[in-house]
């Protein structure tokens, strides 16, 4: 009988490029990621600078913690990135970062190391500045349900000035699965120290069962809605279990 083939560990392609958003001197972004293991087995991994496959490795940035930094996982492992500000002086600030497979991680794995582009910026000039939360909203429901409890996101303006924003969504890496999900709001105007809430209701009455990922944007504009900022990215989740026959 001939044996079966064995699934190896793989790691799930996230976004590539992590905008950590704009702030002023002092002030702090925290961002949540999910890595995922779409194969078999385990994958233990590392985060580091550099590229494995240009042959180098090195430290993260005095500005950039990444928590946890290293870790073994089956399934899915949630990331949290913070990078303080303090008195860097004004400017762009971009980084090539790299998770790492380990020890006895199968080549698949290997040469499937994510590579991701991480960018801060610091303001010269008093600014808006949005802060997002929370980082991860999870909908669970039954087969056949027409909705879940509603979720609340505050949008809050920690700057100066008004703060105009924008938001998008896509479910299952596809714009055209993302109809479950209905915001009250897809773009409003904060005033400095004001905080706005977006509540969240999935539709879920013709979603199949299973466990849906996506993600849900928010970016700062200007007046006439050209992106001037960085964005928040949370992380989106639809949990549909399988009703009884």
């Amino acid at each position: 009988m001939q044996a079966s083939p064995i699934s190896l560990p793989l790691v799930a392609r996230c976004a590539k490029s992590w905008d950590m958003g704009a702030g002023k001197q002092g002030t702090k972004s925290v961002r949540s990621f999910l890595l995922e293991n779409i194969g078999g087995g385990s994958i233990a991994w590392s985060v580091d600078g550099g590229s494995l496959l240009l042959g180098f490795k090195s430290k993260l940035p005095s500005w950039l913690v990444v928590s946890p930094s290293s870790g073994r996982f089956n399934q899915s492992e949630t990331i949290t990135a913070t990078v303080g500000r303090g008195t860097f002086p004004p400017s762009f600030y971009l980084l090539g970062m790299s998770f790492f497979p380990q020890g006895e991680a199968p080549m698949a794995a290997l040469l499937d190391q994510l590579s991701v582009r991480m960018t801060m910026v610091i303001l010269s000039q008093p600014a808006p500045i949005m802060v997002v939360s929370p980082l991860n909203l999870i909908f669970n429901t039954m087969q056949g349900q027409s909705s879940t409890p509603a979720q609340v996101v505050s949008i809050t303006n920690t700057g100066e000035g008004k703060l105009y924003w924008n938001m998008d969504w896509m479910m299952d890496g596809a714009e055209t699965n993302r109809a479950w999900l209905s915001p009250s709001l897809t773009h409003r105007v904060v005033s400095q120290g004001q905080t706005e809430q977006v509540t969240m209701l999935a539709i879920t009455h013709r979603v199949a069962p299973g466990v849906h990922r996506g993600y849900v944007d928010f970016w700062q504009v200007d007046s006439h809605g050209n992106g001037v900022g960085g964005n928040y990215q949370i992380n989106l989740g639809l949990v549909v279990i399988q009703g009884t026959p």
